[in-house]
This record gives C-alpha cells, structure tokens and sequence, in this order.
C-alpha cells in the first residue's frame, strides 16, 4: 500500500473511532446516565469519562467494552480490507449522487 493510501486509511480509521465514541455518549445521554454514574460503574474517575467522550484519549479496546458495558450498549465491530474499505466510500459517494444531485451541487 502506498503512503498516501496508508494515511488516507489511517485518516479513516480515526474517524470511525470519533463516531464510536459519538455514539456511545449518545446513547448513555438518552439511557439518562450521568458521567458519574458511568465512571462508577466503570470503577474509574469522572475525567477519565469525561476525556473519552471528549476523545482525548487513545482508548484501548477493552475501555470501549467497558464504557460500552457501563452504558448498556453493544458493540458491532467488523473489518474489511482497505481495498474494500474504499469500494464501499466510493459506491457511497455514488449513491449519495444519485439520490440528491442538486443536494451536492451546492446554492444556484
């Protein structure tokens, strides 16, 4: 794989990881949990939860399992190949195209 791919994949990678992270706090937000609440059931300090959801850290995969266990969510994680990782953003592109041209096109 060529550096510029590489970087593109690693830029991808982050951002995945940003929406985990979204989505998580989304859901202890709605489920009514308090960042306390989390940090104690997570056996953690507040700032801890606080610096995840902020994405301030590099969490390792068993604190996303863990915070994840705190909020009463699971988990869909997959993997694919960066070939196929590609082929399915530039179908997405497509798609979105297709279904709202003028959308894309930007103000008149």
């Amino acid at each position: 794989m060529d550096q510029q791919k590489r970087d593109q994949l690693g830029i991808d990678l982050a951002r995945q990881q940003t929406k985990l992270v979204r989505e998580l706090k989304t859901i202890r937000v709605s489920s009514g949990l308090t960042v306390a609440e989390v940090a104690s059931s997570m056996s953690v300090d507040e700032a801890v939860v606080y610096r995840f959801e902020k994405g301030g850290t590099n969490p390792t995969l068993a604190t996303v399992r863990r915070y994840a266990l705190a909020v009463g969510a699971m988990l869909d994680l997959g993997a694919t190949t960066a070939f196929e990782h590609t082929s399915k953003a530039v179908q997405r592109a497509a798609d979105s195209i297709e279904h709202d041209p003028v959308e894309l096109a930007g103000p008149r």
